[in-house]
């Protein structure tokens, strides 16, 4: 009888894990081409190279993020390739009270011109293809549930 509980559960959750894995393998193997996705995925949101020219100071482009979103300061930024990503957070209000919602918390911007080349919302599928990325990268991450993804996983 015991040996027979043991096999029924040793069977179910081998199942239930090889379908955590198959969903890790799978995400974790496109994860492994993200830039070159990106890119396929949301050209828009990468400058073109300017031989010569020098990139824009970051706090200008701090300044310049700030600018284009008056709701929102900049938390971070990260510079990558052919792109400077501002990580935006809603700022507070002077009356006190929850912040105004932003619609996206990245912010893109040529590093040579501080033009502005998109916004979204980090992994929000809703917003379409130029989530695609961001959005295998939650799922991979944490089942795109959040914390409790992340602990199931």
């Amino acid at each position: 009888m015991v040996r027979k509980l043991l096999v029924w559960l040793h069977r179910w959750t081998g199942l239930l894990m090889a379908g955590f894995l198959i969903v890790e393998g799978v995400t974790g193997g496109i994860l492994a081409f993200r830039e070159s996705l990106e890119r396929l995925a949301a050209p828009q949101l990468f400058a073109t190279p300017q031989p010569g020219v020098a990139p824009v100071g970051l706090a200008a482009l701090a300044g310049r993020a700030e600018a284009l979103a008056p709701g929102a300061r900049v938390g971070f930024f990260s510079v990558e390739d052919r792109q400077v990503v501002m990580h935006m957070v809603p700022r507070a209000r002077r009356s006190g009270g929850e912040p105004d919602a932003l619609g996206f918390d990245r912010l893109y911007l040529d590093p040579w011109t501080g033009r502005e080349l998109g916004r979204r919302l980090d992994g929000d599928i809703s917003q379409g293809w130029i989530n695609l990325v961001p959005f295998i990268y939650r799922v991979h991450m944490n089942l795109a549930a959040g914390d409790t993804g992340m602990l199931v996983l």
